[in-house]
């Protein structure tokens, strides 16, 4: 968006949550969308269309905390693994480490060897 730079992204999403909600709001208006809704849900009455609002009001609700668990689960997850390759790099530091020292002894220890055979 042009209002918002590149890596403001979820600033950029609520503005467009925002002008989207009273999109929706002014063409509800124009339309009268809820009063056809309620005369048409007045026939079905006895399916009961008219309780199908709050119903989807709950159901919006509820995928809204879904989403919300999810995503604080991916963030614990995350942090998890944040702490998990950082112990492996310190390991693959001291393993990097402990390999030269292998190295080094065995070159010591064929110097040596090769001095006491030249002697």
């Amino acid at each position: 968006m042009i209002l918002f730079p590149a890596n403001n992204k979820p600033a950029a999403d609520l503005v467009l949550i925002v002008l989207l909600s009273i999109a929706t709001f002014m063409i509800g208006v124009y339309t009268e969308f809820s009063e056809s809704l309620v005369a048409t849900a007045q026939q079905f009455e006895r399916l009961q269309l008219d309780e199908l609002p709050l119903a989807l009001l709950a159901l919006s609700l509820g995928l809204a905390w879904f989403a919300w668990r999810r995503w604080r689960e991916m963030l614990s997850e995350l942090e998890q693994r944040r702490i998990f390759e950082s112990a492996l790099e310190t390991k693959q530091l001291e393993l990097r480490d402990l390999s030269r020292r292998v190295t080094e002894a065995q070159e010591a220890e064929r110097r040596l060897l090769a001095h006491e055979l030249h002697d």
